[in-house]
């Protein structure tokens, strides 16, 4: 297998074989993650489809609509024995890798491919969640739920409470960390346990995007934090 499957579970590894199986069915040299989404489908089993029926998505009209989206796009024949996988599903096999990271579990399962595909975000398999009215925030919150019943987010209450202090930096905070200049930052719990340094105007933004409901997710902070550079002052 892989090297950068090692640590997959029997059933990610089933739907990464069902994925590979789906491309030769389909005549296909290539994989890419539709096909990752097609097999989490095909194998019905774990986490992932768990949470995507708990979020009222019809798997079998996920099916369907990933069958169409295949056929209609081109093979790569020069591989039809041995599909390879797109720079894309790469990628997600990084993500799914990182979400386990940042869940603090050696493993990477159903759920954290499901997760990985989610934020890749620009995949055929993502817009077949969108367009079966899925909100990927939501579904991703299902799923940190799920794999942490513990999960409350972070209240805006508890915002106010941190800006008042300044704490070092400890736990796991280096697997998130993100590039901050030399501002001075808090350093705020998750609920999976890590902390992660945040320059405080970044978490009074995060409290304003709540829009006055009193909590900001800890994977909405992630998210931002992905995208976020270092102010222009710090640089």
């Amino acid at each position: 297998m892989d090297i950068a499957l090692n640590n997959f579970t029997p059933r990610a590894a089933q739907v990464v074989a069902l994925a590979k199986k789906e491309a030769v069915r389909k005549k296909n040299g290539f994989i890419g993650p539709e096909y990752l989404l097609l097999g989490l489908i095909k194998l019905d089993e774990g986490a992932a489809c768990q949470m995507l029926r708990k979020m009222g998505v019809n798997l079998e009209a996920a099916h369907a609509l990933l069958e169409e989206m295949i056929s209609s796009r081109p093979v790569g024949e020069a591989y039809l024995d041995n599909p390879i996988y797109t720079p894309r599903t790469k990628k997600v096999f990084a993500l799914a890798g990182k979400e386990a990271m940042l869940l603090n579990q050696t493993y990477t399962g159903t759920e954290h491919i499901l997760l990985a595909l989610i934020k890749e975000g620009d995949s055929g398999a993502c817009k077949v969640l969108k367009q079966l009215g899925v909100e990927l925030e939501n579904i991703r919150e299902e799923l940190r739920k799920f794999l942490d019943p513990s999960y409350k987010g972070v209240t805006a209450a508890h915002v106010a409470e941190i800006l008042q202090q300044e704490i070092s930096f400890e736990g796991q905070a280096g697997k998130v960390q993100v590039k901050l200049g030399d501002l001075k930052c808090i350093s705020m719990q998750l609920a999976s346990g890590h902390s992660i340094n945040v320059e405080p105007k970044v978490v009074a933004c995060l409290v304003a995007l709540s829009r006055g409901k009193g909590i900001v997710s800890s994977s909405a902070l992630l998210t931002l934090l992905d995208s976020l550079e270092a102010p222009e002052e710090t640089k």
